[in-house]
């Protein structure tokens, strides 16, 4: 929502902090997989507030860490693609 109204900035340090929040999830409680989804969100939407930034190798990174944790993603391999494309790597 931030990133959708132009707060960016604001956006990329709430999918941060999510990021945190889930990825002690996964270390504290390794047998529970319900964190994955939040985890591999927060990975893809952080991946998102890069593109917007202009930050295209940290998009990428964000959408193969997204892949990493949750392979099945469904937005992560098309985020992927257009990052890709940004960077002239599918050029």
């Amino acid at each position: 929502v931030l990133a959708d109204l132009g707060k960016v900035k604001e956006a990329e340090k709430a999918y941060r902090t999510a990021l945190e929040v889930h990825e002690k999830l996964a270390k504290d409680h390794p047998e529970n997989p319900g964190h994955i989804p939040g985890l591999a969100g927060a990975h893809n939407n952080l991946g998102n507030c890069y593109l917007k930034l202009n930050r295209v190798r940290e998009a990428q990174q964000a959408y193969l860490d997204t892949l990493a944790v949750q392979a099945t993603h469904r937005e992560a391999p098309m985020n992927l693609g257009l990052a890709s494309l940004l960077s002239g790597d599918l050029a």
